[in-house]
C-alpha cells in the first residue's frame, strides 16, 4: 500500500454529484503557489510512512490552477517521489497538458467519474461533453507515458451516492477498459449500508474479474461490515490532508 498526502491548492467546485449537493455559481479558488510548496515542503520534513514522500494535489481542480507547472516543477525539487493530481482529466485531453504534466514529473492521475457514458457522467456533473473530455484526458495521460517513457498510473475515484450507485460495476469497467491500475469507490455517510452493499460487491467483483484493484472507502458508518475485507484495502491510501 503506498500512502499519499493530500495537498489541498483550492477550495470549491470539486467534482461530485450535483444532485446532491449543488455547485455554486461562486466562490471557487485556488490557493498561492507558495502555501501550496511550503506545505510539500513540510511534508517532505515529516516523512515517515514508507516509500515516498508521496503527495497527491487536490481540491478546486488542480489542472486549472494557474501555476500548477510551478508547483509541479518545486514539489519535484524539493524530493517528492511520487506525485499524483486528483482531477476531472478534461484539461488533459487539450494540446500538450498531459505531455507536460508528465514530462514535469506527475506519476499518477486519480481521475474521478460519477457515470459510466456519457448521459450518467454528464448530467450528474452539470457539464456536457465532460464523460468524453475525461476519456480523452485519460488517454492522453497514459500516451504521455509512453511517450516519455516514465511509469506512470491512473486510479478511478468514483464519489458514491444514491444516484449512481447501481452504476458503480459499470464505472468500474470502464476504469479497467481505459487501463486503470485501480479504482476507489469513496462512499459518503448518507448511504444506506445495507442497500448498497450489493453494488458496492458487484462493483468489486467487476474490479476483479477485470483485473483492476477495486476498493471501497469512506466513513466507518458508511461501509458495510459484511464486505470481505480485501476489498476494503488499497493499494493507494490517501492518508492525510492539510486542513
Amino acid at each position: 500500500m503506498l500512502p499519499f498526502v493530500q495537498v489541498i491548492i483550492g477550495e470549491g467546485g470539486v467534482l461530485s454529484c450535483t444532485r446532491c449537493v449543488p455547485v455554486p455559481a461562486s466562490g471557487a479558488h485556488h490557493h498561492p503557489a507558495e502555501q501550496v510548496a511550503d506545505r510539500i515542503a513540510v511534508i517532505c520534513d515529516e516523512w515517515q510512512a514508507g516509500p515516498g514522500p508521496n503527495v497527491v494535489l487536490t481540491g478546486y481542480e488542480p489542472l486549472k490552477h494557474p501555476d500548477l507547472p510551478a508547483i509541479v516543477t518545486a514539489a519535484i525539487h524539493r524530493g517528492i517521489e511520487r506525485l499524483a493530481l486528483r482531477s476531472d482529466a478534461r484539461g488533459l485531453g487539450i494540446g500538450g497538458n498531459a505531455r507536460g504534466a508528465v514530462a514535469s514529473g506527475v506519476t499518477q492521475l486519480h481521475a474521478v467519474l460519477l457515470g459510466p457514458d456519457a448521459a450518467s457522467h454528464d448530467t450528474l456533473a452539470s457539464a456536457t461533453g465532460a464523460f468524453d473530455e475525461a476519456l480523452r484526458g485519460l488517454r492522453a495521460f497514459i500516451a504521455a507515458g509512453a511517450a516519455e517513457r516514465r511509469e506512470v498510473a491512473v486510479v478511478g475515484c468514483v464519489p458514491v451516492c444514491r444516484h449512481n450507485i447501481a452504476r458503480l460495476p459499470e464505472i468500474v469497467a470502464v476504469f479497467a477498459r481505459e487501463q486503470a491500475v485501480a479504482v476507489r469507490l469513496e462512499l459518503n455517510s448518507d448511504l444506506d449500508t445495507a442497500t448498497s452493499r450489493l453494488w458496492l460487491q458487484g462493483a468489486c467483483d467487476t474490479g476483479v474479474a477485470n483485473g483492476v484493484w477495486t476498493s471501497v472507502a469512506g466513513p466507518p458508518d458508511s461501509v458495510s461490515p459484511d464486505l470481505p475485507a480485501l476489498f476494503l484495502c488499497s493499494p493507494v491510501a490517501i492518508v492525510g490532508d492539510d486542513r
